[in-house]
């Protein structure tokens, strides 16, 4: 929405008659950067005006003596005849700009007054202040040739046209930068969203890149021109060197200034995009699997910070996998029942305490501590059991040193 950031309507004690090729120019001089939306002038008809006669107003930048100068910066045509009021009864009216044109902070423009019709009395008369004029940023001038010479009425720059500027805040475009896709050894595709359009419209987009870091539009960039939406935009990136790191922003112009999205790097005929922030190197990995819990882990050691985002050479080829050393999982045995048939010798037979099936454990050897060793006698068979000595591994009993003694001197132990 637009607001007023320039007024001047405290005096009226002047009018001026302006019709042909008889001019009238206001300079002017804003203290903040705004785009300019309109001019509002105090301003009446002469009793002859028709109802289609209209007036122009136009921006210009002022030289030192607040004359118009350069090319036309904006400009707006309004047809009065039968809105504004007569002469003798004033009243603002406003002329709305056709494009925008941002105007900067301190420097001195001047808006121009002509309605281009060569009879007296179908002019426009204007309202300004001599008597007291207190505007500092400008004054008023007038032309009698359409233009080609300027002079101050006044002479001292003590009158002002009673007049408002509006117009709307600057705003610099916002835009994001997204990784850059398609890469080979010398093009690239560039992908940035334009988030903001900023105030007022963007006059170019696309995106910027260089080797060293922090790419502006002063170097290599793409063009896409002009927009009056926001979006996504891809562009294509050429030009490049196979094998060398590029830094890419995504940007954005209008007459306010540049936005540029944050930085985003990849390497020519790599297609891989790296962070810009600095990052702790990963030394090693380890890669571990335990397959008695089913758990995969991967240990990573980590090395120096460092700004450097190139891969390290450890890692531009293929790392085996490091097979752990796994505890070997034994099967559950299967349960059958083992039909007891007959008598062991030695051992009462209870069938009382045989109510479940015997469970059959699978066949792990269990390493005895040697000392506890013994020969173990078979003085009987198992009925349905065949008898296999070969399977029965036995050791001999450790003699005690009182057993040597005796077996030495041919006795028995008592």
């Amino acid at each position: 929405m637009p607001t007023t950031h320039i007024s001047y309507t405290t005096g009226d004690s002047q009018n001026v008659l302006r019709y042909g090729d008889s001019l009238l120019a206001q300079s002017f001089t804003p203290s903040e950067a705004f785009v300019i939306y309109s001019v509002k002038v105090y301003m009446a008809k002469n009793s002859g005006t028709l109802s289609t006669d209209y007036a122009t107003c136009t921006v210009y930048e002022a030289d030192g003596d607040g004359f118009p100068t350069g090319g036309a910066l904006t400009d707006a045509a309004r047809v009065l005849g039968s809105e504004c009021t007569f002469h003798g009864t004033y009243s603002y009216e406003e002329f709305i700009f056709s494009t925008t044109s941002l105007l900067a902070s301190g420097t001195v423009y001047v808006f121009v007054m002509d309605n281009n019709i060569g009879i007296s009395s179908r002019g426009f008369y204007y309202r300004h202040d001599h008597a007291s004029a207190t505007y500092s940023g400008g004054w008023i001038s007038y032309s009698s040739d359409n233009g080609s010479s300027w002079s101050d009425p006044y002479a001292t720059h003590d009158g002002d046209q009673l007049f408002e500027v509006l117009g709307t805040v600057a705003v610099t475009p916002t835009v994001t930068t997204q990784v850059v896709t398609a890469i080979s050894g010398t093009i690239a595709t560039g992908n940035g969203n334009i988030t903001g359009l900023g105030n007022p419209n963007p006059t170019a987009h696309g995106v910027c890149w260089n080797t060293t870091g922090t790419p502006t539009t002063a170097g290599s960039k793409t063009d896409e021109g002009a927009t009056s939406a926001t979006g996504a935009f891809t562009t294509g990136i050429t030009g490049l060197t196979a094998g060398t790191k590029y830094y890419v922003r995504a940007y954005a112009t209008n007459d306010s200034g540049t936005g540029y999205g944050a930085e985003v790097v990849f390497w020519a005929n790599k297609g891989t995009v790296y962070p810009t922030e600095a990052i702790t190197r990963v030394t090693n990995l380890i890669h571990r699997y335990n397959r008695a819990g089913g758990v995969y882990t991967l240990e990573m050691n980590l090395g120096e910070v460092t700004s450097d985002f190139g891969l390290p050479q450890w890692l531009s080829k293929p790392q085996p996998l490091v097979e752990p050393e796994v505890e070997p999982r034994v099967p559950y045995p299967e349960r059958k029942e083992i039909p007891i048939t007959g008598d062991i010798p030695g051992v009462p037979f209870e069938p009382g305490y045989v109510t479940q099936p015997v469970v059959e454990a699978p066949q792990i050897e269990t390493r005895v501590p040697y000392q506890e060793r013994k020969e173990i006698p078979i003085t009987g068979k198992i009925p349905g059991v065949e008898f296999q000595p070969e399977y029965i591994k036995t050791q001999p009993k450790k003699e005690s040193l009182w057993e040597k003694i005796v077996r030495t001197l041919g006795g028995r132990p008592r």
